[in-house]
This record gives C-alpha cells, sequence and structure tokens, in this order.
C-alpha cells in the first residue's frame, strides 16, 4: 500500500475517506476520517483516487485556451490590454499570422496572453479535449 497523508481513497464498501494516518508499511491498516469528519481505522484494500480535491468530488479541469486563427477570429472584438485596462479597442483579424489592434499589429498568440474581452473572457478560443 503507498497511500501518504492527505490522499483520497476509496474504501472496498465504496466509501471515500482522506487518509490521515499510515502506520507503517508492513500493515494495511491506515487511519481516515470521512466527508463527516469521523476518523477511524480501516484495513483492508481500498483504491487511490489521484483526482480528488476535495469531497465535493473529482478536479475539474482548468478550461484551456488556444489562439484564434484568422478563420475562427470574429471581426470587431472589443478588447483591452490585461496591462493597461483602460487601453480599450476594437481588433480585426488581419492576416494568417496578425491581427490589427487600433493600427498596431501583433500575432493571435500575443492577443490571447496580453488581451482580454470587456467582459473578461479570453481573446481565443476554447481547446478541445480528445
Amino acid at each position: 500500500m503507498a497511500f501518504k497523508f492527505g490522499d483520497f481513497v476509496k474504501a472496498q464498501w465504496g466509501v471515500v475517506l482522506r487518509v490521515v494516518y499510515v502506520p507503517d508499511k508492513e500493515t494495511d491498516k491506515f487511519g481516515s476520517i470521512s466527508k463527516q469528519g469521523n476518523l477511524s481505522w480501516i484495513t483492508g484494500e481500498a483504491t487511490l483516487l489521484p483526482d480528488y480535491v476535495d469531497f465535493d468530488g473529482p478536479a475539474k479541469p482548468e478550461p484551456v485556451y488556444v489562439p484564434w486563427t484568422f478563420e475562427t477570429m470574429p471581426v470587431g472584438v472589443k478588447v483591452r490590454s490585461k496591462k493597461v485596462c483602460d487601453q480599450k479597442r476594437v481588433a480585426f483579424p488581419r492576416t494568417s499570422r496578425c491581427v490589427n489592434w487600433g493600427g498596431y499589429e501583433f500575432s493571435y498568440e500575443v492577443l490571447l496572453n496580453d488581451y482580454e474581452q470587456l467582459d473578461g473572457s479570453p481573446c481565443g478560443q476554447l481547446k478541445e479535449v480528445k
């Protein structure tokens, strides 16, 4: 058994528990705490749940955004600089490599990394998970 403090495990009877104490490597007994806060000793098999972050369920993946392309960028997106929020302009796709932002040209990657839409959403598209 390779559990350590803080791991979430599913006991053989299906209950999710958090490991709070593992006495030694020679035993299959470990201390755990349930969602209700009850401390108990568990013996027998348990399955490690590496994606759990708390008792409310598995970790939700953070959304990943990729830069727009000439084909996917909306025309006339109102954006602002993340560094200087009062710099607001309308961005247009210019070529396959760059956008136009109030007379300035820069890449779609720079648009995604350094700018955001006025509502705070990213200047890019959500990456499709396969």
